[in-house]
C-alpha cells in the first residue's frame, strides 16, 4: 500500500507520538509499504529551532531517511503553556498540509491522521476527500474528554463545540484506530461508532532500540551517578503529570545518600519541578534536560528503577502512559503512579508496581524496597522484556495495524 501519515510531531522532535509515527512507518517500509510522513517542522516542546536541523525556508522541505519520505510543511511554532500559540499551531498545519494534500501527484491509497492534536483529523479527512481514498482517524489522546484536567475547551460551549467536531471525525472517518483497550467502549458507548470500523493498536516499543543493557555504562559516568540508585523519569514534564510528587519523595529519602532521582526532559511542567526542589533543598534531584532520542535507550539502561506518574485525576484511569512500553523493553523494573489500565498492564506483566498517584510516601516506600530487594528488581526488569516480546513490539503491532486494515477496509 501507499500510506500518507499525518502527524503533528516527529523526528528530531521527541514524545510518544514522534516515536510511534517513526517506527511503525519504519516498519511499514521494510515489510514493503511506501509511507509518506506528513508534517512540520521541528520545534516541540521549547517552541524553538533544533540545532542542527536544516530548516531551508520553513514553507516546505522534502527528505528522506532510510528510504522514508517526510514532507514537511509551514507549522507556527508553539511555546510551552501559550493557548494562541497552540491555536496558531493547528491552523497553520491545516492550511498548509491540506495544500499539499491538494497538490500532491502522488496517489495514497489511504490517510491516517494520527492525533492527540484535534484539529490534524480534518486534515486527514480532507485529504482523503481529494484523492477519493480511506481515511484512518488514529486517537491517541480523546478529545474533548482530556480537557476535562482544565483549558479554555472545559468551559461549556467551547466543549460542546469541540465534541461535535470529534463527532463529526469519527463519523467521519473509515476506521477509528484507539491506543488503549478502554477507548473502544468510549468510541461506541459515547459516541455510537460502529464496533466493527474500531481497531486498537497499543504503543509498544522499538523492542531493536529500547533493550537491557550495562547498568554502568557511559550516561553515569558523565553525570557522576556510579555509586548510586538511580531512579528516572524519562521524556516531556508536562503541567498535569504533577512531577513534584517525585521530588516529594526524593525529600523523603533524604537520608539515604545513595538514592538520586534524575529527570531527563523538558516541558511546561519543569519550572514548577525546579521550584519543589529548590523549596526542599532537594539535592538528591538531578534535573538534566532534554537528549537525543537515540541516547535514551542508555539512560533507561543506568536505570536502577524508572517511573511513570501522572495527576490524580479521573482521565489518567482511560489513558496508558506512553513510557511504560520503552521501560519494559529496556528491562527495567518500573513505577507508575496510574490507575486504570496502565496499572492493569503493569500487574499483569509484573514489570514493577503501581503506587497511588501524587502520593510521594507510597512512591518513596516502593523505592525503598526495590532498593532493598534486588533480585525482586532483576525479576521484574526481566519479565517487563519478555511482556514486551510476547506481542509488542514495533513490528508485531505494526502488522497487527495492517491486518486491521485490511479487515476493516478490505483493501
Amino acid at each position: 500500500m501507499r500510506i500518507l501519515l499525518i502527524t503533528q510531531m516527529f523526528a528530531p522532535e521527541m514524545g510518544a507520538g514522534a516515536a510511534r509515527t517513526g517506527d511503525l512507518a519504519g516498519e511499514w517500509q521494510k515489510m514493503g509499504h511506501e509511507v509518506t510522513i506528513l508534517t512540520g517542522f521541528p520545534n516541540y516542546p521549547t517552541g524553538k529551532r533544533f540545532p542542527g536541523f536544516d530548516y531551508g525556508n520553513r514553507l516546505f522541505r522534502r527528505e528522506y531517511q532510510d528510504n522514508l519520505e517526510i514532507v514537511r510543511t509551514y507549522n507556527w511554532f508553539s511555546r510551552p503553556g501559550s493557548l494562541a500559540d497552540r491555536m496558531l499551531n493547528s491552523f497553520s498545519s491545516l492550511i498548509s498540509n491540506s495544500l499539499y494534500g491538494l497538490f500532491a501527484r502522488r496517489r495514497f491509497d489511504l490517510v491516517i491522521a494520527s492525533s492527540p492534536q484535534p484539529f490534524i483529523l480534518i486534515q486527514g479527512w480532507l485529504i482523503a476527500r481529494m484523492h477519493r481514498i480511506p481515511f484512518v482517524a488514529e486517537i491517541r489522546d480523546p478529545w474533548p474528554e482530556v480537557v476535562s484536567i482544565s483549558g479554555f475547551f472545559s468551559k461549556k460551549y467551547p466543549y460542546i463545540a469541540l465534541k461535535n467536531y470529534v463527532q463529526a471525525m469519527y463519523d467521519a472517518c473509515d476506521m477509528l484506530v484507539g491506543v488503549a483497550e478502554n477507548y473502544r467502549d468510549l468510541f461506541h458507548s459515547r459516541y455510537g461508532v460502529g464496533k466493527e470500523k474500531i481497531a486498537v493498536i497499543r504503543n509498544g516499543c522499538n523492542e531493536h532500540l529500547f533493550r537491557p543493557g550495562p547498568v554502568l555504562n557511559e550516561f553515569r559516568r558523565r553525570h557522576g551517578l556510579e555509586d548510586k540508585f538511580v531512579c528516572t523519569f524519562v521524556g516531556n514534564v508536562g503541567n498535569y503529570l504533577h512531577c513534584e510528587t517525585l521530588v516529594r519523595a526524593a525529600h523523603i529519602l533524604r537520608e539515604d545518600p545513595s538514592i538520586m532521582i534524575v529527570f531527563v526532559g523538558g516541558g511546561a511542567g519543569l519550572e514548577g519541578v525546579r521550584k519543589e526542589k529548590e523549596r526542599l533543598k532537594a539535592d538528591n534531584v538531578l534535573l538534566l534536560g532534554p537528549v537525543p532520542r537515540e541516547e535514551v535507550p542508555q539512560v533507561y539502561q543506568a536505570s536502577n528503577v524508572s517511573i511513570a506518574h501522572a495527576m490524580n485525576h479521573p482521565y489518567y484511569e482511560t489513558c496508558i502512559g506512553a513510557k511504560i512500553w520503552e521501560i519494559m523493553g529496556s528491562g527495567v523494573p518500573i513505577l507508575v503512579g496510574f490507575r486504570g489500565e496502565t496499572k492493569q498492564i503493569i500487574e499483569e506483566a509484573k514489570a514493577g508496581f503501581a503506587f497511588e498517584p501524587e502520593n510521594a510516601e507510597e512512591l518513596a516506600s516502593r523505592i525503598l524496597q526495590l532498593k532493598n530487594n534486588p533480585d525482586l528488581a532483576r525479576q521484574f526488569g526481566q519479565n517487563g522484556r519478555r511482556f514486551i516480546e510476547s506481542g509488542y513490539t514495533r513490528r508485531q503491532l505494526a502488522e497487527k495495524y495492517i491486518e486491521e486494515i485490511h479487515r476493516i477496509l478490505e483493501l
